[in-house]
């Protein structure tokens, strides 16, 4: 993994360990082999964070 991954892995495993009532499954989007999933998220996906 490169380390901008490894920081998104982090960030991921942080908000996790939070103890908030919302369920958080983030992928990186480049690595997500699978096409109905990569065109459900174009559809009604919502970015919360873009560089």
């Amino acid at each position: 993994m490169q380390s901008q991954e490894v920081r998104w892995v982090q960030r991921g495993n942080d908000l996790d360990d939070q103890l908030l009532p919302y369920t958080i499954d983030l992928s990186i989007f480049k690595n997500i082999r699978n096409s109905e999933m990569v065109q459900q998220i174009e559809r009604v996906g919502i970015a919360f964070y873009r560089k």
